[in-house]
């Protein structure tokens, strides 16, 4: 069966409100993570981005079980209201979500790896 790992930012970049990361299905584990590079790499949801600013979000998916058909998506809706993607990281724009493709865990580490990650990085 298809997973489809949805996650939602919210949040007004350059009027330095919060990010927040929800929803998955199952038992994946999801950290998410927004770096400001334009100012040190410091913590995207303690400081403000200013106009201009570069920010890193880095997505990572893990699980002690094996997964089949996992396909993150990432709803950048009110992101692109107030930035441009710079870098989609592999993924591509469908309707305001970033969709990465689909991967299985058998694919990062084999038909018995009993622990898997897969990690994401994307600039807006």
């Amino acid at each position: 069966m298809k997973k489809i790992l949805l996650v939602f930012i919210c949040g007004f970049f350059f009027f330095g409100a919060p990010l927040y990361a929800q929803g998955t299905p199952g038992e994946i584990e999801v950290d998410f993570s927004v770096k400001n590079v334009s100012r040190d790499n410091q913590d995207g949801t303690a400081v403000s981005a200013r106009p201009g600013d570069v920010l890193r979000y880095e997505l990572q998916l893990s699980d002690e079980i094996a997964a089949t058909d996992v396909q993150p998506r990432v709803n950048m809706s009110d992101v692109l209201t107030q930035a441009n993607m710079v870098s989609n990281g592999g993924g591509a724009l469908e309707t305001g979500d970033l969709v990465f493709p689909m991967f299985s865990s058998v694919e990062i580490c084999g038909a018995t790896c009993p622990n898997w990650q897969k990690q994401y990085s994307y600039f807006v």
